[in-house]
């Protein structure tokens, strides 16, 4: 977990000049649990590095805490939008898996999911994306919005390298 901490500051401090941050809800269809987010995109020239936390609280079927690092690949513009292809891997602790009746139930697990997600392209970036986690077959979607930092700056979504949208001045 630690190096994992570590990893997501060291990327998030290199490219800060062109990040986006936000957050938003998730809700696990299985479970019919909701939680909060918090994540940022660094894009690069051909993908986006994505580290998230979300946190399913207490009055949930199922508190767990998931901290991870994903990959967004755009691979379609449609008007202001990207759409993308999704991979991540995070680290799950399960507070309450005593009362599953899952086999092999553990506060420790590791996740992977795979998914689709469309987000704008402008200064205020709402996403949404259908997640299924490969590990605990469940299905996931997740609605949000983001900040690009770098808006008014030319670098990032808005560089010219993805079609830019030039943000208003203020």
């Amino acid at each position: 977990m630690r190096f994992l901490s570590i990893s997501i500051c060291i990327i998030l401090f290199q490219y800060s000049y062109s990040q986006s941050i936000g957050g938003g809800l998730a809700g696990n269809i299985q479970t019919e649990s909701i939680g909060v987010e918090l994540r940022a995109i660094v894009p690069t020239k051909f993908f986006s590095v994505t580290p998230q936390i979300v946190y399913y609280p207490f009055f949930n079927t199922i508190t767990e805490l998931y901290a991870g690092i994903g990959i967004q690949v755009p691979f379609m513009h449609i008007k202001t939008a990207n759409v993308y292809a999704l991979g991540h891997a995070s680290y799950d602790a399960w507070f309450n898996y005593d009362v599953s009746p899952m086999l092999n139930a553990k506060f420790h697990n590791f996740a992977g999911e795979v998914g689709l997600g469309i987000i704008s392209d402008r200064c205020l970036n709402p996403f949404a994306e259908y997640r299924y986690n490969i590990v605990f077959r469940e299905a996931n979607i997740r609605v949000g919005i983001l900040v690009d930092l770098s808006c008014n700056s030319g670098t990032g979504y808005h560089s010219g390298a993805r079609n830019s949208v030039k943000c208003p001045h203020r």
